[in-house]
């Protein structure tokens, strides 16, 4: 009888030792599969985002003219064969050379700066993933 309950622990511990190894090894395989699901992704997306933008620039193009007061700046309707979107006016600092607005200009023709200062500014447009100018810069004097 003392033979029988030595046996029964130690086949116990073996069964205890198999689950965990199974387990392990269940755990590995999920690990594997999770890294190798992640690179299909990433290299999925980095094919998909080389073939999304092309290499040709928009011919979309406007003009933009300083007004009389020196600091109010008007554009002309924009003009060319490619589809862009969010048209937007960026102004950049000239002393900090540091972009102080983006406001979107789809609807607006003129645009004056509210803070006294010396800025450039110009028109850019959405196209095929990104932005590019459409327009010449400008610069101007606002007081």
């Amino acid at each position: 009888m003392d033979n029988l309950s030595t046996e029964k622990p130690l086949t116990q511990s073996k069964q205890g030792k198999t689950f965990l190894v199974i387990g392990i090894i269940i755990l590995l395989l999920i690990c594997i599969c999770i890294v190798a699901a992640a690179v299909t992704v990433f290299s999925f997306r980095s094919a998909i985002q080389e073939t999304a933008i092309p290499e040709v620039t928009p011919d979309a193009h406007t003009q933009v003219t300083v007004k009389e007061d020196g600091c109010s700046v008007e554009r002309s309707e924009v003009e060319g064969a490619t589809p862009v979107r969010m048209l937007t006016w960026v102004v950049t600092d000239l002393e900090t050379d540091v972009i102080v607005l983006e406001r979107v200009a789809d609807d607006e023709y003129a645009y004056t700066y509210f803070a006294p200062g010396r800025y450039s500014i110009y028109l850019k447009a959405w196209y095929a993933g990104q932005y590019y100018p459409v327009s010449n810069e400008v610069n101007v004097n606002c007081k």
